[in-house]
């Protein structure tokens, strides 16, 4: 029976429109009793959290609580780390980052050569939510990439997460020497030339060159 006192509580502690003019508190009285609305405006991860409102007249009181869990896309992925790195693939851990409320779908792992800019659909490699651990392949050898990382869950992406840079290992070249020439100096002595292979088969910086003969019999 009216008159009824209504106060709303976060955690225990009273809401006052007062202290955080996000909150507002709306009542109306009815011939049956009265309707108490809360409402928040721009509401943040700290406003997660169990809402209680209590009730009171002279006959006694009684409270209702409401759990009210705030949902965001997640932070960023943090704390990147090359765990293994070879001349074609390498290895990327991260720390899982606050997910927003919301489960982490998935991760998505940007990269592109050092030498570009990004893209508006960069490569990338898709990881489970699940897992913070991923091998990126096809790489190729003695290259510098950038790395990042986003997370995202069904709300939306994360913000990417801070670059790295790692350059891929060396690996023995997949290209010949190229026109390669002898000619003959002396009875006992040739002089050997070539041109380097193509530059996107050294896999590396070139150190030098083998150069091996035998001798060949002659047919009578």
């Amino acid at each position: 029976d009216n008159p009824i006192e209504i106060m709303w509580k976060l955690e225990g502690q009273r809401i006052s429109e007062d202290l955080d003019s996000r909150y507002s508190i709306r009542e109306q009285t009815l011939d049956d009793g009265m309707v108490s609305e809360l409402g928040i405006i721009h509401a943040y991860r700290h406003d997660t959290g169990i809402f209680t409102c209590h009730a009171s007249n002279s006959y006694g009181q009684d409270e209702m609580t409401i759990q009210l869990i705030v949902q965001e896309v997640p932070e960023m992925p943090k704390n990147i780390r090359v765990n293994d790195q070879h001349s074609r693939s390498l290895q990327l851990s991260w720390t899982q980052p606050y997910a927003g409320n919301s489960p982490i779908t998935s991760y998505i792992i940007q990269y592109k050569l050092v030498s570009e800019l990004w893209q508006a659909q960069p490569e990338r490699v898709m990881v489970p939510g699940a897992h913070t651990l991923a091998t990126i392949q096809n790489l190729s050898p003695d290259s510098s990439y950038h790395f990042r990382i986003l997370a995202e869950n069904r709300l939306g992406s994360s913000e990417p997460s801070e670059v790295i840079q790692v350059t891929t290992q060396e690996e023995v070249p997949t290209g010949s020497p190229i026109d390669v020439r002898a000619e003959a100096k002396s009875s006992t002595e040739l002089l050997v030339t070539w041109e380097a292979p193509p530059r996107e088969s050294w896999n590396g910086n070139l150190l030098g060159y083998y150069v091996g003969y035998a001798e060949v019999a002659s047919v009578n």
